[in-house]
């Protein structure tokens, strides 16, 4: 049987059988909320920092139109991943099947990309 409290504003919590009530899951839902914002938040800075960057290669007396073309493909790689980010959480707020990719952290670099 379901067990439930009421609150103070007259709505009732639900108490599941192991004891668990949902001010309990408030820090997990703070930090969850964190990492996605973090998540989120990485590739719209990038797509900031070279479109503002584009500017400034092609503003030069001699523009450098590598560098330009450097910054957008750079933006664009930072929109497909937030794209895909956003695409993992609607997928993870319906349930669906999320598919899980083994990484391996040592190939990972801390370099920026440009």
């Amino acid at each position: 049987m379901d067990a439930c409290i009421t609150r103070s504003g007259g709505g009732q919590e639900h108490i599941p059988p192991d004891g668990t009530r949902i001010s309990d899951l408030i820090p997990v839902l703070e930090e969850l909320t964190a990492s996605i914002a973090h998540e989120v938040k990485q590739p719209l800075a990038a797509i900031v920092m070279n479109g503002e960057a584009c500017p400034s290669w092609l503003d030069r007396a001699q523009p450098q139109i590598d560098k330009a073309r450097a910054s957008v493909a750079a933006i664009i790689r930072s929109a497909r991943r937030s794209c895909e980010i956003i695409g993992q959480l609607r997928a993870l707020s319906a349930k669906s099947d999320i598919p899980r990719v083994e990484l391996n952290l040592k190939t990972f670099s801390m370099r920026s990309s440009l």
